[in-house]
């Protein structure tokens, strides 16, 4: 059976209606944010780190080794943090580049 232009399949109220609320959800998102999209500082020290070691690990470094380079030299300095939250910035990272 051939379906017309005008008319919806049966059980498309569903979907529509998860669509429309999801968007209606980031346009709420986005609108409590916009002041925090003009602020100067947008990363801080612990989010730079954080990028730093996903970046580390992109390039590289064990999955084990935690050590910061970059961190307290010459003696360099084991980061407390977990790896786990490396996985997602670095696929994404990696989906990007």
């Amino acid at each position: 059976m051939a379906s017309t232009p005008g008319r919806m399949k049966q059980g498309s109220g569903l979907e529509a209606w998860v669509l429309w609320a999801s968007g209606a959800f980031a346009i709420a998102i986005l609108a409590l944010n916009i002041p925090n999209l003009f602020v100067e500082e947008r990363l801080g020290p612990d989010d730079l780190m954080r990028l730093q070691q996903v970046r580390d690990l992109l390039a590289g470094q064990d999955w084990f080794d935690v050590n910061q380079h970059r961190l307290l030299t010459p003696e360099q300095g084991d980061m407390h943090w977990s790896r786990l939250p490396d996985i997602f910035l670095a696929g994404f990272i990696s989906l990007m580049t």
